[in-house]
């Protein structure tokens, strides 16, 4: 029943309506209400009677009609006896085998739990037992199939994500696209069993999901991912008392995922990926700046995602290559790799919170300023240490371009920020190819102090050409100096640290250009620059190979003397 209508009576009457008992011909315009309902190519008038929750369209009620306030529902009574008849292969072996373990929802073939993503109407509150009672998936085919086969189809009910069921719609939409789904299924017609009359439950028409496969998907499916996505569903299954901020997340990685397995095109499948990482993300970040929340809930970081994320989720864009460099940067003993500076965890063979670690220093600053919070922080326990320079060794370099184009501001920081953290939980690769550079120019103010990053850097001279390699004999010696002068808030911050940089270049026997001859080095290097300095200093914990520092190298120091 659907509150107060039966349907099994329903039923009764409806059959009566359109078919003969014992010696009674056959009701007048059965026949006409039978080509409707199949084929949908006759025009009839349809009966006054009660319909329910499977057809909205037809409840009637207030301003259902023009001249009258209330309309009638009204239904096509073979309608209603097929409906009834059709939802017999809904019968319960799939219960019976699958269960309904760890829902609170009846199994039915094809019956998930709701996410409010998708639709337009999609409201939180659908989510909850008291306004969804579940999601019902129908399935499309496009050829011929006889009632056993389709009875199989509805007994197998099959909708698997990886080694298990599909468990809500977002993981069906998935199953969809990794065809997890019985066979000879075209599409699927999404319907949500939503609070839409009053207090009573209608069934809602919420859109089509074509089954095509899509390999790249299984990404989505990847152990770690799923599990953690499951708990943070759990973590948020109380509404009223989960923050709201939480749920905007789980909202969010919920729409990409679902955007990813619902558009209509096949292939270039990175950008809907890459808008699922950087979902994953915000998340994460979300997350570490609520640890109480966290633990309570027993959510750990979202750690081992497999490497391919960084090649199929690649758009190609300066803000993923950059992301990805970033993200690749290790640690050791000393000084940890960057997930450490980023959130409060402990980053051992797993990775779990920790709490009150001096190590991050992400806020809820600029990227910018972010960035540059961590180059000195990775400074400063380098030195505690008893390191010179600033480790930023890293699985792959940044590639040159990328960089200029991050220090005159031509990327998009939100998107870089929120890549960085989606990416800092995908096992980095040994080593990644090295991006090839071209010859754009290089902002002296820039060139100059980022030979002075890394330790044991040795530029030596190959005939009139600088190259660089790394070694004890380094002549480029990092001097915390530099890079002290650019967070210091001083009007004339980037003459100073350039000229600081210059100096320990020069102690090195290497002299930057800049002036009228070589006399007149060592002197205060005056530069002009429209760099804010929090952005030079984060352009700095960028890696570059050495074929980059090369270019440096060449662009703004003195060609080596003649011998």
């Amino acid at each position: 029943n659907d509150g107060r209508l039966d349907f099994t009576n329903n039923f009764m009457q409806r059959l009566a309506d359109v078919m003969p008992f014992g010696i009674e011909p056959v009701p007048q315009g059965s026949d006409l209400l039978l080509r409707a309902a199949v084929f949908a190519d006759t025009l009839v008038s349809l009966r006054k009677a009660a319909v329910g929750q499977f057809n909205p369209g037809g409840i009637g009620g207030a301003n259902g009609l023009q001249g009258k306030f209330e309309a009638d529902s009204k239904v096509n009574p073979w309608d209603f006896v097929l409906m009834i008849e059709g939802a017999m292969l809904f019968a319960g072996s799939v219960a019976r085998r699958m269960g309904s373990a760890g829902s609170a929802r009846a199994a039915f073939p094809f019956t998930v739990e709701s996410v409010a993503v998708g639709y337009g109407s999609a409201t939180a509150s659908e989510e909850t037992l008291d306004g969804s009672r579940a999601e019902l998936w129908m399935p499309l085919w496009d050829r011929p199939g006889t009632f056993p086969e389709l009875r199989h189809l509805f007994a197998e009910g099959r909708a698997q994500l990886g080694r298990r069921q599909a468990r809500n719609a977002v993981e069906f939409a998935l199953a969809a696209n990794l065809l997890g789904v019985s066979r000879g299924i075209s599409t699927f017609v999404r319907y949500g069993f939503l609070k839409r009359n009053g207090l009573a439950f209608l069934a809602a028409p919420l859109g089509r999901i074509d089954v095509k496969l899509r390999p790249d998907a299984r990404l989505l499916e990847d152990p770690p991912l799923t599990a953690w996505t499951d708990r943070l569903r759990r973590a948020c299954n109380d509404k009223d008392k989960t923050p709201a901020r939480y749920q905007a997340v789980l909202r969010g990685l919920d729409r990409a995922v679902f955007a990813f397995a619902n558009r209509s095109e096949q292939g270039n499948d990175a950008p809907h990926l890459l808008g699922v990482l950087r979902a994953i993300g915000a998340a994460e970040r979300t997350l570490s700046s609520g640890l109480r929340f966290a633990q309570e809930k027993y959510l750990k970081p979202l750690d081992g995602l497999h490497s391919d994320w960084l090649t199929q989720a690649d758009d190609g864009s300066v803000e993923f290559r950059l992301a990805a460099s970033l993200a690749g940067m290790r640690g050791d003993k000393a000084v940890g790799p960057i997930r450490a500076f980023l959130e409060e965890v402990e980053v051992t063979k797993y990775v779990n919170w920790s709490p009150g670690s001096t190590s991050a220093v992400w806020s809820r600053r600029p990227l910018a300023d972010n960035l540059a919070a961590v180059f000195r922080r990775r400074r400063m326990e380098a030195f505690r240490a008893g390191l010179a320079g600033v480790p930023v060794e890293s699985s792959g370099f940044a590639k040159l371009d990328d960089v200029i184009a991050f220090l005159h501001g031509d990327t998009d920081d939100e998107k870089l920020a929120d890549l960085l953290w989606g990416l800092i939980a995908v096992e980095p690769p040994s080593e990644r190819p090295t991006p090839e550079s071209s010859f754009d120019a290089i902002p002296f103010e820039f060139g100059v102090p980022r030979l002075l990053v890394e330790a044991e850097l040795r530029i030596a001279a190959n005939g009139d050409y600088w190259n660089v390699s790394r070694g004890r004999d380094a002549n480029a010696k990092p001097d915390p100096d530099v890079f002290h002068m650019l967070a210091s808030g001083r009007a004339d911050a980037v003459t100073e640290c350039v000229t600081r940089a210059a100096r320990r270049l020069k102690s090195g026997g290497l002299l930057v250009t800049g002036y009228r001859n070589r006399r007149q080095s060592g002197q205060r290097v005056e530069v002009a620059s429209a760099i804010p300095p929090a952005r030079l200093l984060a352009a700095m914990l960028f890696p570059l190979s050495n074929r980059d520092l090369e270019r440096i190298a060449n662009s703004v120091l003195y060609p080596p003397p003649e011998n």
